[in-house]
């Protein structure tokens, strides 16, 4: 694997292979102005594409930007795609060369990109819509032990998706990721009948610990990740029921070392999986920094949801705020609530529809305020909130206003265009700044 980070704002870098690539300055400063940088990868012998993904990234919007080109060079004709803004998703396809080509302007900048790419000979513009397949035909009554490796793949019941799986089986899939990386695995579909069961083991047998029994229902997007490049899966039926039976995506991610992380001096967010805990702003009760950005992803159990209550909320309005959403941010789901100003009596509890859900916390570089304390709980999945949207009650005129996705005009406040979440920033970037409300409130 090779690091990558340019020095100059103006370099043309030749890459070969599987690489890590950052912006000049990612893991200090963050990028400078006038920035114009390309990286042309070629795809490793015998290997016909190039697949991107990210850690990282963050770019001031709409004048700083990253496009991305089959072959070598910037001809247009052959753009695959631009970013811009923040990004917490990527999975681009491009032929065995490729061009990345990075430019900030006069302005403003920010932190910057942290990127892998690596060779494949899976082509295609966009995985994420990929229909799931099975890792090798089966019948519905028979399966033994297979073998799967590479960056990602589909596991399977028997007979899924035409038929139901058969009675008294005993299937294993060993799953192996190249060395340094590992395993996410998101439910796409599960349904067994009473009485059997799929185990997922942390390593390559079924010796190692235990990381998911499941069984029944679990929801779409719920999510399983190992601590290294290895999974095991073991299914067993029993003698008397059936069921559609299940699919499941994995998916391989890198880990980054320490010093290639952007520094920070605040600290705050994080990946919890606890079955219940509190998320608090940095330094609270006291007021949280200017120019904060906060993650908190939180796991419990496959057969849960998380149930979030506000305790106390107060940013500054417009300005600080924050976001909730279903799933993780490589695999987005709705967005729960948008929350920023002052509640004083929230007295409602916001629910996610899966096992997985993150927060993001975002601060500007003018006025503070005391911040938020949320608490959250898990809740079997057959249990419900009235903050809960469903396909029955979809969220129109009627739904509370911090499930709301539209502001007074009409816009949508979670628009996204080529996977890059906006946030605020053409609704801030001309606003004058607010005077601070007075700090009459009383924390708990």
């Amino acid at each position: 694997m090779t690091y990558s980070s340019l020095q100059q704002r103006s370099e043309i870098q030749y890459l070969t292979g599987s690489a890590i690539i950052e912006s000049p300055g990612f893991s200090s400063v963050g990028y400078p102005n006038n920035a114009n940088c390309q990286w042309r990868i070629q795809a490793d012998s015998g290997y016909g594409a190039l697949r991107f993904g990210i850690h990282y990234f963050r770019l001031e919007y709409f004048n700083d930007w990253v496009r991305i080109y089959n072959g070598f060079g910037t001809d247009s004709s052959q753009l695959i795609a631009k970013f811009t803004g923040y990004l917490f998703y990527l999975d681009i396809t491009t032929s065995s060369y490729a061009t990345m080509h990075f430019q900030s302007n006069s302005g403003v900048t920010d932190q910057g990109f942290l990127i892998y790419v690596y060779s494949t000979n899976e082509y295609t513009q966009s995985d994420t819509t990929a229909s799931p397949v099975t890792t090798q035909p089966m019948s519905n009554s028979t399966c033994g032990k297979s073998s799967l490796s590479g960056f990602y793949g589909y596991i399977s019941s028997p007979g899924y998706p035409s038929y139901y799986y058969g009675n008294d089986l005993e299937c294993q899939w060993s799953v192996e990721t190249p060395f340094g990386t590992f395993i996410r695995m998101s439910i796409q579909s599960f349904s067994l009948g009473s009485g059997d069961y799929l185990y997922v083991y942390d390593g390559d047998s079924e010796n190692n610990k235990i990381i998911a029994d499941l069984e029944g229902y679990v929801p779409y997007n719920n999510t399983i990740v190992t601590s290294s490049n290895f999974a095991f899966l073991r299914f067993t039926t029993n003698s008397y029921s059936v069921a559609n039976g299940f699919n499941i995506r994995y998916d391989a991610e890198f880990y980054i070392p320490p010093d290639k992380l952007p520094s920070q001096s605040i600290s705050c967010g994080g990946t919890l999986y606890e079955n219940n805990g509190t998320i608090i702003s940095p330094n609270y009760p006291e007021n949280y920094q200017n120019n904060v950005d906060c993650i908190w992803i939180i796991h419990v159990p496959s057969w849960y949801n998380i149930v979030f209550e506000v305790d106390y909320f107060y940013t500054e309005d417009d300005f600080d705020y924050v976001f909730m959403y279903d799933g993780t941010p490589d695999q987005t789901g709705p967005q729960l609530a948008h929350l920023t100003g002052f509640y004083e009596n929230f007295n409602a509890q916001i629910q996610s529809s899966n096992n997985s859900a993150y927060i993001i916390f975002h601060s500007d570089k003018f006025i503070t305020a005391p911040g938020f304390k949320i608490q959250y709980t898990s809740v079997y999945y057959g249990t419900s909130t009235s903050a809960t949207p469903t396909e029955t009650t979809p969220m129109k005129t009627t739904t509370p206003w911090w499930l709301r996705t539209t502001d007074e005009a009409g816009h949508d406040k979670n628009d996204v265009i080529s996977n890059i979440i906006r946030r605020l920033w053409e609704r801030i970037k001309n606003k004058p700044i607010k005077k601070r409300p007075q700090e009459t409130m009383q924390k708990p």
